[in-house]
């Protein structure tokens, strides 16, 4: 997850990619619910994930029931919480 944060953010700054990229902490399911969670604590009411593979499944992986709560009518790239 660094090495694919630090690609995509370098062409802002290759300074600030790397401290973006090494901040990158939500690299599993449980790091993914926790930052969920932490979000929605702050009132955080939608949650935005940004596929970082060419795999369709990714997205499916990250809706399931044991990972979010997912709204039935929330896009596949937008989980609003409830």
């Amino acid at each position: 997850m660094e090495d694919y944060v630090f690609e995509y953010m370098k062409i802002y700054d290759p300074s600030f990619a790397r401290t973006m990229a090494e901040s990158s902490v939500v690299h599993s399911p449980a790091a993914l619910r926790e930052a969920i969670d932490v979000a929605q604590t702050v009132g955080c009411d939608e949650f935005f994930l940004v596929p970082t593979t060419a795999d369709p499944h990714e997205l499916d992986r990250t809706r399931e029931p044991r990972l979010m709560r997912i709204h039935p009518s929330a896009s596949a790239s937008a989980v609003v919480l409830r």
